[in-house]
């Protein structure tokens, strides 16, 4: 059975959409996924994104809840924010919808987008401990550091001032 079911997805930057496909090195990015057919948006069983970067792959469940970014709750629009964006290079998201069949309620259907952006910043391997850009010896680019506001005077890369559960260096 053909299916006109399909899954787009978005992705935004602190003020909107990304530009050019960029953001920099401490940014949250939002992502957004909404499953469409021909009436307009569907709701899902659950959405899932993907996220492979520099330093590995990370799961985010998202949600049409209107506290996600995803604007209002039950819009059909999920989102989430990942803001595990520390170092600089290109972000791989994969957004996966799973649904029932509109045709067969008592069986499940799967839409899968596919996207990224680039964060401007340190590479991994720019990471050195008390070089000439790491000014407090705490193994982060003092760059990095001015960009999200962080102690350029202190070791404070096990702190965790967004308390996003990640400490700095992390």
């Amino acid at each position: 059975v053909q299916s006109t079911i399909h899954l787009e997805g978005m992705l935004q930057g602190p003020d909107a959409a990304l530009t050019d496909g960029q953001a920099a090195a401490g940014d949250a990015v939002t992502i957004l996924g909404m499953l469409f057919d021909k009436n307009g948006l569907l709701p899902a069983n659950g959405v899932l994104a993907q996220i492979e970067g520099p330093t590995g792959t990370f799961l985010r469940l998202m949600y049409d809840d209107g506290n996600s970014d995803d604007g209002a709750a039950g819009d059909g629009i999920y989102g989430t924010e990942f803001a595990q964006t520390a170092y600089g290079g290109g972000y791989s998201v994969r957004i996966l919808a799973v649904f029932k069949d509109p045709a067969n309620p008592a069986v499940n259907l799967i839409r899968e987008w596919n996207g990224g952006f680039w964060i401007k910043g340190p590479k991994v391997t720019d990471q050195e401990c008390g070089g000439p850009n790491d000014a407090d010896k705490d193994c982060m680019p003092d760059e990095w550091e001015k960009r999200c506001k962080l102690n350029l005077e202190a070791d404070d890369r096990n702190e965790d001032p967004d308390h996003d559960g990640l400490s700095n260096i992390d």
